[in-house]
């Protein structure tokens, strides 16, 4: 053999490594990852291996998730390991519980599918039944029941502590949700009877305050209408029993019978006084009886009559007096 068959030789051996290569390479080359759907071809039951379904990604990524959170507390990992081999593990059990997910759903939807091509040939089957025919129902077999699989039971057994703690959640919620309502219900009432009663209270204080006010008023009332009275309905004085009885001859009255007069005396801008006189008697008992009425000395009384001075012996006649004429004092 010459070189240059030794030269095409390996030539070609390099061309055929290459081309190995390149085929275990896209061998292990790993699929790439959809969004929405994933079609898995299952290899655990030989009926259903050339059967292709397909599953959300969205559903085995919540049957995972709870997967995930039972198995928590079962994980073991190698302390003596880095961090790498940590996380090597972990992607190792996570792929596992995929795959067993994945052929948890498929073998789902296989089994639907089959009840559904049942249903359908069983209808196709059924001749129709004539109408002049009497109509017979012949009772049909109970179907047996679905046999549970293995892959159902470690299902019900991955949810079940799940769904029992959102029950009990649920339940707690529910109670503490019926007692706040109670809770506001009464707090709702009471208020209500708090204020009702704060509102009766209220009243009742508002109305004794404007009956007391209005008991003032009319005790008010009354002392003004009875000083009124006094000031505009003056007392009538008589002059012979204010006057005490003296030995003076010029200041006795003259004996025999003398008409009696009412004469007024204003002392003051709203001070009236009326006195009882004869009409014969000096105006000394007048003065005398002014004098002991406002407690004032006599000779500082001076009265006056139409704008005269009146003397104390003069006498009502003496200034043709009337009954009801008014004297001013000064």
């Amino acid at each position: 053999m010459s070189d240059s068959d030794e030269d095409i030789l390996s030539y070609a051996g390099a061309v055929d490594l290459s081309q190995m290569d390149a085929e275990i390479a896209n061998e292990i080359k790993k699929p790439k990852k959809k969004k929405q759907k994933i079609k898995y071809r299952g290899s655990l039951l030989e009926d259903d291996a050339n059967q292709e379904v397909e599953i959300n990604e969205s559903e085995v990524d919540l049957h995972y998730e709870l997967a995930l959170k039972n198995n928590k507390r079962g994980r073991s990992y190698d302390n003596d390991s880095d961090d790498g081999g940590r996380k090597r593990r972990k992607r190792n059990r996570t792929e596992v519980t995929r795959e067993e997910i994945y052929e948890m759903l498929r073998q789902r939807k296989l089994q639907e599918l089959k009840d559904k091509q049942k249903d359908d040939v069983n209808d196709e089957e059924k001749t129709p039944v004539p109408v002049d025919d009497v109509i017979t129902i012949d009772e049909e077999p109970l179907e047996q029941p679905l046999e549970t699989s293995e892959m159902e039971i470690n299902e019900i057994s991955f949810f079940a502590p799940e769904l029992d703690e959102h029950i009990q959640k649920i339940r707690e919620m529910e109670k503490l949700v019926q007692s706040a309502s109670e809770h506001q219900e009464n707090s709702e009432q009471l208020l209500k009877a708090n204020e009702r009663e704060s509102q009766y209270q209220l009243q009742k204080q508002i109305a004794e305050r404007e009956a007391a006010a209005l008991k003032e008023e009319e005790k008010r009332a009354q002392e003004q209408a009875a000083l009124l009275a006094d000031i505009n309905q003056p007392s009538t004085v008589d002059v012979d029993d204010g006057v005490e009885e003296q030995n003076d001859e010029s200041l006795s009255a003259p004996s025999g019978p003398s008409e009696k007069l009412t004469i007024s005396v204003r002392c003051g801008p709203d001070d009236v006084l009326k006195f009882s006189i004869g009409n014969t008697d000096s105006f000394e008992k007048l003065i005398n009886g002014i004098s002991k009425k406002k407690k004032i000395d006599k000779a500082s009384i001076k009265l006056m009559f139409d704008g005269v001075y009146i003397k104390p012996n003069q006498t009502p006649e003496d200034l043709d007096m009337e009954d009801d004429d008014m004297i001013e004092m000064k």
